[in-house]
This record gives structure tokens, sequence and C-alpha cells, in this order.
């Protein structure tokens, strides 16, 4: 093989590596990403005041991209959340889909 051939694939290979360790750090300190778990199960970094903020907001009437600017979740959190849950007259959420 060349020397420009084997220079190349090194450069590559470093090139890997280097994304891979930039991918971790970039990641590692945003919050609300949800990390796989064993077997294709997600766990949520949500909590349960997050969830009220939102359904409350909502219920009020406030659009979901000012919401997440006051929570600051990401819109797309916030488009999840009022997507999926649900306020209940007792003063909880509820997970639309479940019949628990």
């Amino acid at each position: 093989m060349s020397k420009r051939f084997l220079a190349a694939i090194r450069a590559q290979n470093i090139a890997l590596e280097v994304g891979k360790e930039r991918g971790k750090r970039s990641y590692a300190n945003e919050p609300n990403i949800t990390l796989r778990e064993e077997r294709g199960k997600f766990r949520r970094n949500l909590t349960t005041e997050e969830i009220m903020a939102v359904l409350n907001a909502q219920e009020k009437g406030i659009p979901r991209a000012k919401i997440a600017q006051q929570t600051g979740l990401k819109p797309a959190a916030v488009y999840n959340i009022s997507y999926r849950y649900e306020l209940t007259r007792v003063g909880g959420y509820k997970v639309l889909g479940r019949d628990d």
C-alpha cells in the first residue's frame, strides 16, 4: 500500500475516535436527554414538578414555545409532555394510553 493511503486510513481512525469523544462530552451536560438502557427501554429524566409545570401552563393557554422558554425545557420535551400526559381532577397527572 502507498504511504498516502495508510496515512488516510490512520487519519480516518483518529477522526472517528475524536468524534466519539466529542459526542460523549457534548451530551454529558445536556438536560432532558433520554439515555438508552437495557433492551431498548428509555429512562425519563423529567421530574414530576417539570411535568406539572408544563401541564399547568398549558391549561392556562400559554403556547408550548413560551412554556419551553419559561421552564428551560427543550421544545420537544414540552411537546411530548403535552401529548403524553393529562391533568387529573385530583391535582396530579395521568399518562395517556395506559390503563393504570
